[in-house]
């Protein structure tokens, strides 16, 4: 579909509407809604079409059509010029005139409205605001959880792009939340979730002991002969 004098403010969301001169042959159908000439489906309610700025021109985005309908030009209200994307009835007559060469309110014409698909950037920074929203919520959440039962965490730092974490300056654990496609929270080997082990010398301790054990298998394992076998 042509939108010669508009397509931008289509791609800038503000216009979700069009007229348009109702050529001979063309005909109104139902079941479904949809403006056919000469037994060809010109425009259909449900259906995608491409938004072009003049004839074999590139497609500059997608819109889907919510309605067909037909009224006299001049029926138009301050609200339908919003929806063409002017900020007066005037501004579109302008427009119209620009167009066609001049305004008849008596002319009768399609009224087409539309809503604009989503492209892959769109679908992308829409993906992206999403995950820093998560973020922004879950890491709030985090430090009101863990500073409730003792700990007390630094300022969150980022790791890397959706990836941030804070330490405990008592127990020295640290939580970590990743926003990418697998959201996760991570707690590290001293930080526990319902205590802050500083509070408790004894199971802190043990959890070192667990850890340095742990660790001196790992050791034993590379610096074995029996590594890369």
């Amino acid at each position: 579909m042509i939108f010669q004098y508009t397509w931008q403010l289509i791609l800038d969301n503000k216009k979700t509407a069009t007229r348009r001169l109702i050529n001979p042959g063309e005909e109104l159908l139902d079941n479904p809604r949809r403006l056919e000439v000469n037994d060809r489906t010109k425009w259909q309610v449900g259906r995608s079409y491409a938004i072009q700025t003049g004839r074999r021109k590139k497609s500059v985005g997608r819109i889907e059509i919510t309605d067909i309908k037909k009224e006299p030009l001049g029926q138009m209200t301050a609200d339908d010029a919003l929806a063409e994307g002017f900020s007066s009835l005037d501004e579109f007559q302008q427009t119209w005139i620009q167009m066609h060469g001049h305004y008849d309110p008596d002319l009768p014409v399609w009224v087409i409205t539309f809503v604009k698909e989503a492209t892959l950037e769109d679908k992308a920074k829409a993906k992206r605001l999403e995950q820093q929203q998560w973020l922004k919520q879950t890491t709030l959440e985090q430090h009101e959880k863990l500073t409730t039962v003792g700990h007390e965490l630094s300022k969150w730092k980022a790791e890397e792009e959706l990836h941030l974490e804070a330490r405990c300056t008592r127990c020295e654990g640290s939580v970590t939340v990743l926003a990418g496609d697998r959201r996760s929270i991570k707690y590290s080997w001293l930080m526990n979730g319902n205590r802050c082990l500083a509070d408790h010398p004894a199971q802190m301790e043990a959890e070192r002991i667990k850890r340095r054990k742990l660790l001196a298998r790992v050791y034993a394992i590379i610096l074995s002969e029996d590594w890369g076998k």
